[in-house]
C-alpha cells in the first residue's frame, strides 16, 4: 500500500457495495487521527522550553481591494470581482503578479529586498500565537476544530517553511502581514519567495521526496497522516514539487508539523557552543549605581522610530538586540556574522519565528563582503565594542545615518565615547546611557548620527 496509500489500498480490498460503510468509518478514523495530533500538540506545547522573550511584529497594510468584512464572504470572490489574477485553494489564495499585488498595496513590493508573492490565508480564526490557524473548520467542510489545531498556525508554518528553505527544500517566507480594507475586511497573508517553474514528477520527484523525508526526520518534523500522506506519494505528489532556476521546492507545507522541542534544544546548545545565545544577567550600572533605562524609552526620547528603520547588526555578541528591533517593527534587518555561524544563526532565528532578516558572512569586518548586503543604506547600525576594546574595523564607513554603539557589562558611556572619537568619520553624539532590553542585562550605549 506504500505507493497508493493506506486508504486507497483499502478501497482495493473492500467490495464496492461496502464503500458507503467504509466512508462512514473512514471519516471517524480521520477525525480520531486529528484528535490524536491535537492532543499531541497540546502536551508538546506544555513541555517546550521558551528560548526567547519577544516575538516579531506583524505589520499592517491598508488594502486597496475590499476583502469582505461580513461573515461568510468568500475571499476568492472578492478578488475575482476586483479583476485580480490568482490561484485559489481550499485554505489560501496565491498571487504572484507584482501588478496585482500593487493594487492591493504598492508598499508591499518596496518593503522587502527580494521579489515576493502574496499568499492570503482564508482562515480568520486566531491561534494563541496571534496569527490565524492555517485551516478553518468554518470554511472547509472537511475540517474540524481538531484538524485546525493539529495543522497549526501561520506562524508555525512560517517556521517550518523557513527551516526547510535553509535546507534548500521549500520557499522562504519573508513575513506574515495583516491586510485591512475599508469594508472592515481583515486577512493575514504570507509574503513568500515565488517559485515560477515546472512541476516535478516521476523519478526526479521521488529522489526529491526521499531527501525531503530524511531532512524532516533529522529535524523531528512529522506529517499529519496515518502513514504516507498523498502529498508525498508518486507519481505526481499532488503537484507540490516545483523547480525553477533557484532550485527545487516543496511549495505547500500545510501537512507538516513540529511537535517536539528536540530540534530547538539541539540548536540552542549549538549556539551556546559558539558563544552565542548567552545573555547578561540584569544588574545595576556598576559606574553610577542606578538602574538602567528601557531601550524603548531611550530610543523614543531620542526620536528613533524602529518601525521606520532598516537595521544593520555588525557582529553583536548575541541576537537579542536584532530580535528586539524586529519585535519593535523594523521592516528589515541584516546581521553580519562569521562564516561558520551564518547558517546556525539563520536557523536559530527561523526557529524562533523571525523572518525579516538576512544573515551574511563577513570575515574581516565590513569591507570584504560589502556587495552582499541587500539594502544599499541603513537607518541604524548596531556596533558592539569588542573585548579588545576596539570598535569593529570599518564601522566608520558603514552606509548608515545613525549608530547605536553597544558596550558589554564592563564598558561605560565615557569609554564608548572615547572609542568613537578615534573614527575618521565625523559623527554627532546624540545621547548615551545604560539601557536594557528583553534577553539582556544593562549595557552602556551611545547613539550618534552622521553628517549625511
Amino acid at each position: 500500500m506504500s505507493s497508493t496509500g493506506f486508504r486507497a489500498g483499502l478501497k482495493n480490498i473492500v467490495p464496492v457495495r461496502a464503500w458507503p460503510l467504509f466512508r462512514f468509518f473512514d471519516r471517524y478514523l480521520i477525525n480520531a487521527l486529528y484528535v490524536y495530533f491535537a492532543a499531541k500538540r497540546f502536551f508538546a506545547a506544555r513541555r517546550r522550553v521558551r528560548h526567547h522573550l519577544v516575538e516579531q511584529s506583524i505589520p499592517a497594510f491598508a488594502s486597496g481591494i475590499d476583502l469582505g468584512g461580513e461573515p461568510g464572504v468568500d475571499l476568492a470572490d472578492q478578488l475575482k470581482k476586483a479583476g485580480l489574477r490568482f490561484k485559489s485553494g481550499r485554505h489560501s489564495v496565491y498571487l504572484d503578479d507584482p501588478a496585482d499585488i500593487a493594487r492591493i498595496n504598492p508598499d508591499i513590493l518596496t518593503r522587502y529586498p527580494e521579489r515576493t508573492a502574496l499568499k492570503l490565508i482564508k482562515s480568520r480564526e486566531m491561534s494563541p500565537d496571534s496569527t490565524p490557524y492555517y485551516t478553518s473548520h468554518r470554511l472547509a467542510p472537511a475540517s474540524t476544530w481538531f484538524s485546525m489545531v493539529a495543522v497549526g498556525s501561520m506562524l508555525e508554518k512560517a517556521v517550518i517553511s523557513n527551516l526547510l528553505h535553509e535546507e534548500g527544500l521549500a520557499p522562504r517566507v519573508y513575513d506574515i502581514i495583516r491586510l485591512e480594507s475599508g469594508d472592515g475586511g481583515r486577512q493575514y497573508a504570507f509574503l513568500v519567495q515565488p517559485v515560477l517553474g515546472e512541476v516535478v514528477t516521476g523519478e526526479e520527484g521521488t529522489r526529491f521526496v526521499n531527501r525531503f523525508k530524511a531532512v524532516m526526520e533529522r529535524m523531528g518534523m512529522e506529517t499529519i497522516s496515518i502513514r504516507e500522506h498523498c502529498d508525498l506519494r508518486p507519481p505526481d505528489f499532488r503537484h507540490n514539487i516545483v523547480a525553477d532556476e533557484s532550485g527545487t521546492f516543496y511549495v505547500d507545507i500545510q501537512n507538516f508539523v513540529m511537535f517536539s522541542g528536540g530540534y530547538g534544544e539541539k540548536l540552542l546548545q549549538e549556539m551556546k557552543r559558539h558563544g552565542r545565545a548567552a545573555s547578561l544577567q540584569a544588574k545595576k550600572d556598576r559606574f553610577t549605581g542606578q538602574a538602567s533605562e528601557d531601550l524603548a524609552v531611550f530610543l523614543a526620547r531620542n526620536s528613533v522610530e524602529p518601525a521606520g528603520s532598516c537595521v544593520l547588526d555588525c557582529f553583536m555578541d548575541d541576537e537579542t538586540l536584532s530580535m528586539y528591533f524586529l519585535a519593535a517593527g523594523v521592516p528589515w534587518a541584516v546581521l553580519l556574522r562569521q562564516a561558520d555561524t551564518v547558517s546556525m544563526v539563520r536557523r536559530y532565528m527561523y526557529y524562533l519565528g523571525f523572518t525579516r532578516f538576512d544573515v551574511i558572512s563577513s570575515e574581516h569586518g565590513w569591507t570584504d563582503r560589502k556587495g552582499e548586503v541587500s539594502s544599499p543604506r541603513y537607518d541604524l547600525a548596531l556596533v558592539p565594542v569588542a573585548q579588545s576594546q576596539k570598535i569593529l574595523q570599518g564601522s566608520d564607513r558603514l552606509p548608515t545615518s545613525r549608530y547605536l554603539i553597544v558596550g558589554d557589562s564592563d564598558r561605560s558611556v565615557k569609554q564608548l565615547t572615547a572609542f568613537i572619537a578615534g573614527w575618521n568619520r565625523e559623527v554627532e553624539i546624540m545621547a548615551g546611557g545604560q539601557v536594557r532590553w528583553d534577553g539582556s542585562g544593562p549595557r552602556a550605549v551611545v547613539l550618534c548620527q552622521t553628517g549625511v
